[in-house]
């Protein structure tokens, strides 16, 4: 074997060994190096991200349209607000619904967890009112006046006789210290039978856990057209970056969508059962009632899917509430084919999240991307953990045996420096073009580490035999021979 292709061999062996020890090694749950280099993998994802939307213009997406509890909704009512959120009553929300859904939205959504108003000054005016005994006619109109537009029951009415309505979950953790307990069932006098999704109990069982509902307005639920999970689960390092497109009830069993697919279910015309998950190839397949597959998700090992974030803080178009509540000030016709969602940018209602694009971004855009992505079958593709494995150790190999073929070392790190950013330039290229997620730290690592054993392998082995002759025969023979 020649001198050449044994340097190859050689060098391919070495990198064949890191390859194998960073694939696997730096992969045992636990392990303190797993997370580490998990940790900078998010990282890169995440600059990833950031130059995937670094040029989108803000208010450029409108087929999803977020209806914003903003400043000027919650400024007083002289300054021509509704007033402080926490006294609005519930029939400000029937109102939204009546005038939206006049408008023939595809669909709104409410972002927002509602508990029973407390009727009790509503409750006296009415008994003032009924008792006979208002004589005066302006006061028995304004009366009046006040009763229509504070009405309780009218958010609930609006919401059941709309059809495209639906509202959020909140999924809570056991919590004995507080009395939190798990719950064997929902909240009596909710029936969800029409909202949760059919599906194996093998599959249920592979998917976020909830072991407690803490919704109270049971009432709102049974009237919505679909009910969905707002839960956003954060990664180790505080940032969301996958949101769960369902939720396993643990006590009764139950499994509900998310919020975003709760709608889109009914956009796309999915039934309960059309859900299917295929954990061994990571893919969630939506199937509607003739059979046909209308999408195909890339999920996680928990049916988590990455959120396709179109582009930074108000890349939706964001409305004030009192904008869309009044049909004077915002035509109902302009939500014609338009997802709504009722959310709020206020940071004091604190639905504030850190996501890869912006450290405080509102919870309601979230979900406004999970449904775009959704809408424009457009999702997030991260390599298996066979193929990120497989990558690495090739990489390795290969480079291994490039840089063992130079007769000097040094004389091959521009070759490692060459390989490590073809490999960056790649990763980031497949992302932002066809959002596929290689992964950069360990094929980084794999491609650094071979070349330092490499160089170690010609310091410790092949150059020891040099520097033996040399020290040897170093006083009987000329340098220059």
């Amino acid at each position: 074997m020649s001198e050449l292709l044994k340097r190859g061999a050689i060098g391919s062996l070495v990198g064949l060994f890191i390859g194998l020890l960073i694939a696997y090694g730096t992969a045992i749950q636990g392990f303190f190096l797993k997370d580490l280099l998990d940790g900078y993998e998010f990282r890169s994802y995440d600059s990833r991200m950031q130059a995937r939307v670094a040029n989108v213009e803000e208010a450029s997406i409108d087929t999803v349209v977020i209806i914003d509890i903003e400043q000027m909704s919650v400024a007083a009512p002289e300054e021509g607000g509704l007033g402080n959120y926490k006294d609005w009553p519930h029939a400000y929300h029937g109102q939204l619904i009546d005038v939206v859904s006049s408008g023939n939205p595809r669909a709104l959504l409410f972002d927002i967890i509602f508990d029973r108003e407390n009727t009790f000054q509503y409750e006296l005016v009415r008994a003032l009112a009924a008792s006979g005994r208002l004589l005066d006619e302006n006061l028995k109109a304004v009366t009046e006046q006040y009763l229509i537009s504070n009405d309780p029951q009218r958010f609930v009415n609006s919401t059941r006789q709309s059809g495209r309505v639906y509202h959020a979950l909140v999924f809570e953790e056991e919590d004995t210290l507080n009395f939190l307990y798990r719950m064997d069932s929902e909240p009596a006098g909710y029936d969800p039978s029409q909202h949760i999704l059919f599906l194996p109990k093998e599959q249920a069982e592979r998917l976020p856990h909830g072991a407690r509902l803490g919704n109270t307005y049971v009432e709102l639920l049974s009237a919505a057209k679909g009910v969905g999970s707002a839960n956003f689960p954060q990664d180790p390092d505080g940032i969301t970056r996958r949101a769960p497109t369902a939720i396993y009830f643990e006590g009764p069993g139950h499994v509900y969508p998310s919020l975003a697919m709760s709608a889109m279910m009914d956009v796309l015309g999915i039934p309960q059962n059309g859900l299917n998950y295929d954990f061994d190839n990571h893919i969630l397949t939506l199937t509607d009632t003739t059979g046909a597959v209308v999408r195909e998700i890339p999920i996680d090992d928990e049916g988590r899917m990455f959120i396709n974030f179109a582009g930074r803080f108000k890349t939706f178009y964001y409305l004030p509430y009192m904008y869309c509540f009044d049909p004077e000030m915002l035509d109902p016709s302009y939500w014609e084919n338009k997802i709504a969602i009722v959310g709020t940018s206020l940071p004091g209602l604190m639905d504030l999240r850190n996501t890869p694009v912006q450290e405080s971004f509102a919870g309601v855009e979230i979900h406004a991307n999970v449904l775009y992505s959704i809408m424009k079958n457009e999702f997030i593709r991260p390599n298996s953990p066979v193929v990120n494995r497989t990558v690495t150790i090739l990489l390795s190999l290969i480079i291994g045996f490039l840089l063992s073929l130079p007769a000097k070392p040094l004389w091959s790190l521009p070759l490692a420096v060459v390989g490590i950013a073809a490999w960056i330039i790649f990763a980031y290229s497949q992302f932002i073009t066809q959002l596929v997620v290689w992964e950069v730290v360990r094929p980084i690592f794999g491609i650094s580490f071979t070349y330092l054993g490499v160089f170690a392998y010609h310091f410790l082995v092949v150059e020891k035999d040099k520097r033996f002759l040399k020290s040897t025969f170093g006083a009987y023979i000329s340098p220059e021979l």
